[in-house]
């Protein structure tokens, strides 16, 4: 919009004053003065082309020195042309220089009027200062937009990387997860195969060893027989001890459970929750077992705080590509477009971190579904083939 007016200052102060000049002065030669004025207006259009610094101060310079001789000579209302070649300021220009160049257009401006009624005068000085004042307003107008342009870029740019930080942390957390989980495998492994794999070695050669001397020796076999015996029952023993290191304590599989929250939820006796699973579940990463749980407890939480529910139905579905929790209640519907507080602010923050989005419905009753992509469960399975 700005650059429109601009340009329709340009061109309009150049050819206006050139048409009204001949209802209001009367020349020798009109083809004289149509050449005169076509070639402004084509010197007007070779300044476009002008990129360095110096031809542009040079088209300048020339086209303000032929508007002075111009005006002078045919007089008329050639004068306000002057404020065509104020509005054709660069707006890279400094302040300072468009202050010269405005200083410049004026000392034409008054030898164009030399020798001219003083209202003359008067007249083309005000009207070129108020031009001036405009471009100057237009010009603070363009940088501040520009401004505003390259901040809104920068702005796009730092959330491009922000989204892109925020991809790598979740695959750098994935990829440490699963690292993790390698390495206690790993470390099982050779637990077993160096503890117990040895001690079942020893045992199969006690036990052939016994088969073979029963015939001659029966005491030593029995002997060999008990060894075994007792050996076994010590292998027994680090097996479980081993699979007891390898489970976790009931309390961190209960932390973050659901049927857990459910039993909590209904231990006041004021709430009645359904719970539901739906497909086949499969394991998922700690971090979305978290935000499972988080994201039910604050819509339960809610459900009874804002919307004095008696009923809540939480459902969680397994997808071969996403994970679905859907809690619904029977209280009282909010308002839309629902104003989000901190707890649905919470929820949604949780939730984008891990790549999944949070979703509500008020039809047929209030429910907030968190979906959550499920690509874990591919690197799962891969890494235990």
């Amino acid at each position: 919009m700005l650059h429109q007016v601009k340009i329709g200052l340009r061109y309009g102060l150049l050819v206006i004053p050139v048409l009204a000049s001949v209802y209001v002065e009367s020349y020798s030669s009109y083809g004289i003065y149509t050449l005169c004025a076509l070639l402004l207006l084509a010197w007007g259009e070779l300044r476009n082309f002008a990129q360095k610094e110096y031809l542009v101060w040079t088209f300048f310079v020339v086209e303000i020195g032929y508007l002075t001789w111009f005006g002078h000579h045919y007089a008329g209302l050639l004068f306000l042309a002057f404020g065509s070649t104020v509005a054709s300021h660069p707006v890279q220009w400094s302040d300072r220089k468009h202050a010269v160049a405005l200083a410049l257009a004026m000392c034409g401006l008054n030898g164009s009027l030399a020798g001219r009624p003083w209202e003359w005068v008067l007249m083309g000085n005000i009207v070129v200062i108020t031009i001036g004042v405009l471009m100057i307003c237009i010009y603070a107008s363009e940088k501040a937009q520009c401004g505003m342009e390259r901040l809104n870029d920068d702005l796009r740019q730092q959330a491009y990387e922000l989204e892109a930080a925020r991809m790598e942390m979740m695959q750098y957390a994935r990829r440490v997860e699963h690292a993790a989980q390698a390495e206690e495998r790993n470390r099982i492994a050779h637990e077993l195969h160096d503890e117990l794999g040895h001690k079942l070695i020893r045992l199969k050669l006690m036990m052939d060893a016994a088969e073979q001397v029963k015939a001659v020796d029966s005491d030593r076999a029995f002997g060999l027989y008990d060894s075994v015996r007792e050996q076994l029952t010590a292998s027994m023993e680090l097996l479980r001890m081993t699979v007891r290191r390898m489970k976790p304590s009931e309390g961190d599989v209960r932390t973050y459970s659901l049927e857990r929250l459910v039993q909590e939820a209904e231990s006041g006796g004021v709430l009645r929750v359904r719970h539901q699973v739906n497909g086949i579940p499969y394991a998922l990463y700690p971090s979305i077992e978290v935000v499972i749980y988080q994201n039910a407890q604050e819509a339960i939480t809610n459900a009874l705080r804002h919307g004095g529910a008696t009923e809540v139905d939480i459902y969680v579905s397994y997808h071969p590509e996403e994970v679905v929790l859907q809690v619904g209640n029977n209280g009282s519907k909010p308002e839309l477009p629902l104003e989000r507080g901190i707890g649905l602010r919470g929820m949604e923050e949780r939730t984008n971190m891990i790549g999944g989005r949070v979703e509500w419905t008020a039809e047929p009753y209030f429910t907030v579904r968190t979906v959550i992509p499920a690509a874990t469960k591919n690197v799962s399975r891969s890494s235990s083939r």
